[in-house]
């Protein structure tokens, strides 16, 4: 790297003047291909949106027209016996609560970190 830079050869105020017009030149022809890129670019974008939003729509409406899954638990109901299936009855009282009803809820701190 040490060898390209003393192979460069200092530019004269004419050169650098000649690059810079050739850098406008080149970046007016690049604008008019890139205004023409984005304007595709837009164009597919609204396209996809619009692909989506008409999917979605189709979807809800599928949704809506479909009849409800059917209901396994209805077909079993009628082989079941009346009493099974329900909880029995749990005596009140029975739970032990082991957190005191003042104790402060524990926060976390923030850590500092090292600044170097």
């Amino acid at each position: 790297m040490a060898d390209q830079q003393e192979e460069r050869i200092p530019l004269t105020k004419e050169q650098i003047a000649k690059r810079r017009l050739d850098l406008v030149e080149f970046y007016k022809e690049q604008i008019k291909f890139l205004t023409h890129q984005r304007n595709y670019e837009a164009l597919i974008t609204e396209l996809e949106e619009l692909n989506m939003r008409r999917i979605m729509a189709q979807m809800r409406v599928a949704q809506m027209t479909a009849p409800p899954p059917p209901d396994k638990d209805l077909d079993k109901q009628e082989d079941l016996d009346p009493n099974e299936g329900k909880m029995p009855e749990v005596p009140t009282n029975t739970l032990q609560t082991t957190e005191q009803p003042n104790e402060p809820i524990p926060t976390l701190q923030p850590r500092k970190l090292k600044t170097t």
